[in-house]
C-alpha cells in the first residue's frame, strides 16, 4: 500500500497513483565555495573571500568503534569533487513537487512542505546491538520472508528497552557487531520476550552498502526502504552528534523520485514521477551558495562615521560567515551535507532525512533544525549509468513530454 506520511519514508510495497506535470529549465553551475565577508552601507559593499573548511572526521567513534560499511563506500565517500550533472536544476524542480494531481492529494500533500525535516521519531528506525540483554525469540508473520539465508537466528539476545514503532511500519535495526550482520525489519512487534516481524532485509555491517539492480536478480528481492538500500546507510546517530561530525553521507527521501528508474548505489525504486526526475540512487549535495547563507549572521557595526558634519554611528551593516549559532547537532548535519552530501533513499512528503529513534535529542537536534533549506539548495552530481526497475510502479500519470 501506499504510505502518505508528513515526513516519512515509503516501504516495501508500492502501488501505483495519479501524478505529476513536467517541464524543461536551464541549468547554471554555482560557483567554487568561498567564505564572504561582506559589510553593507547605502552605497558600497565591500567583500572578502577565503575558502571553507571542511570538518576533520574521526571514522572510528560510532557502534562501538565501527564506521557502518566499507571506508571506500558511496557512503563515506565525500562528494565535492564529483561532477555536477548537467540537468541538476531540472531534476532537483521536479523531484521537489508531488507527483499527485491536486484533487487527488490528501490535506498533508496540500500544505505543501517544502523545507528540510529530519525524523527524529516517527518514520524513523531504532538501532539495538546484538549479543547484550534477554533472551528473545525472532518470528516471521508471512512467508516468503525475505532473501534465502536473510532470517535472523530464531533467539538473540536484544536489550530490554528494544521498542517497535508499529504506527510508523515498524522499522527496526538489529546489529551483531561479532559477526558484522546487520538486519532490517520491517512491520516489527515486540510483545514480551518475542520479536515478530514481516519482512527482514540482511547487510554486511564491513561491506559496501550497495543494493544489486534488480535487473541482474532473477527474484526481485527489495529492501525496507523503496530503493533497496540499508535502513543503516545514511542514518544520523547520536553519537555523531554529540561529537560534533558526521563523517558519512546521509540518507534523504524526497517528494518526487522518477518512476522506474534509478542509479546505483540503489537496487530498485518506488519512485512515481516524471522519467526526468531525480532517481532513487542519485547522491546530492549542499550548494556552496546555500553553506554560505545558513552560515551567515548580520550585525550592524559600531564604527562611528561623519556625515553632513555629524558625528553618528554607520549605517553599515557587516555579514559574518562562519558565525550564526546552532545546535552542535545541526551544524554537524548541516557540514555532513556539504561535504558528504545525501542519497536519495525513498519518497516523502517534503525532503526528509532520518535519524536513530532511540535516542535523546533534547538540545542537540530537532525535526526543523535545518528547515531553512529547500531542495533547491541543493544539486545532483553525475549520474552514471541508470538502470531500470522491471517491477516498479509506473508513473502516477503519464508526464506531459510524452503526449
Amino acid at each position: 500500500m501506499i504510505h502518505i506520511k508528513r515526513i516519512a519514508a515509503g516501504t516495501l510495497a508500492v502501488t501505483g497513483a495519479t501524478i505529476l506535470l513536467a517541464g524543461c529549465g536551464g541549468d547554471s553551475e554555482d560557483k567554487t565555495p568561498t567564505t564572504t565577508t561582506t559589510r553593507t552601507t547605502a552605497t558600497r559593499t565591500t567583500t572578502t573571500n577565503a575558502a571553507p573548511a571542511t570538518t576533520a572526521v574521526d571514522t572510528t567513534q560510532d557502534l562501538g568503534g565501527t564506521n557502518p560499511f566499507a571506508s571506500s563506500s558511496p557512503w563515506n565517500t565525500p562528494v565535492q569533487s564529483l561532477d555536477r550533472d548537467r540537468t541538476s536544476n531540472d531534476m532537483i524542480r521536479l523531484a521537489a513537487q508531488q507527483p499527485v494531481e491536486p484533487e487527488d492529494q490528501t490535506d498533508l500533500q496540500r500544505r505543501n512542505f517544502l523545507n528540510l525535516a529530519i525524523n527524529l521519531t516517527g518514520w524513523a528506525p531504532g538501532v539495538y546491538p546484538v549479543g547484550t540483554g534477554e533472551a528473545t525469540t525472532l518470528v516471521c508473520r508471512q512467508s516468503p520472508c525475505g532473501a534465502p539465508g536473510a532470517l535472523p537466528p530464531s533467539t538473540l539476545r536484544l536489550p530490554a528497552d528494544l521498542v517497535s514503532d508499529s504506527g510508523h511500519d515498524g522499522w527496526i535495526i538489529l546489529i551483531d557487531q561479532s559477526t558484522d550482520t546487520v538486519w532490517d525489519l520491517w512491520r516489527s512487534r515486540k510483545v514480551g520476550n518475542t520479536l515478530s516481524f514481516e519482512f527482514v532485509r540482511k547487510w554486511a555491517l564491513d561491506g559496501d552498502g550497495v543494493g544489486v539492480p534488480a535487473s541482474r536478480e532473477p527474484n526481485r528481492v527489495p529492501s525496507v526502504r523503496g530503493s533497496g538500500l540499508p535502513l543503516l546507510a545514511g542514518l544520523i546517530r547520536p553519537r555523531e552528534l554529540r561529537a560534533g561530525r558526521i563523517p558519512h553521507t546521509l540518507a534523504m527521501a524526497v517528494p518526487g523520485p522518477a518512476a522506474t528508474r534509478f542509479v546505483l548505489p540503489a537496487g530498485t525504486t518506488n519512485g512515481l514521477a516524471s522519467l526526468r526526475s531525480l532517481p532513487q540512487g542519485a547522491r546530492i549535495r549542499l550548494k556552496p551558495s546555500a553553506y554560505r547563507k545558513l552560515n551567515q549572521r548580520r550585525v550592524r557595526s559600531n564604527r562611528i562615521v561623519t556625515i553632513d558634519g555629524r558625528r553618528q554611528r554607520s549605517r553599515e551593516v557587516i555579514i559574518q560567515e562562519g558565525r550564526r549559532k546552532r545546535s552542535k547537532g545541526a551544524t554537524a548535519v548541516l557540514q555532513a551535507l556539504y561535504t558528504y552530501g545525501a542519497i536519495i533513499v525513498d519518497r516523502a512528503n517534503s525532503p526528509t532525512l532520518y535519524a536513530q529513534r532511540n535516542a535523546n535529542y533534547n538540545g542537540v537536534l530537532a525535526a526543523n533544525s535545518l528547515s531553512e533549506l529547500k531542495l533547491t539548495d541543493f544539486e545532483v552530481v553525475s549520474l552514471g549509468r541508470l538502470y531500470t526497475d522491471p517491477a516498479a510502479p509506473p508513473p502516477a500519470r503519464p508526464s506531459q513530454e510524452s503526449r
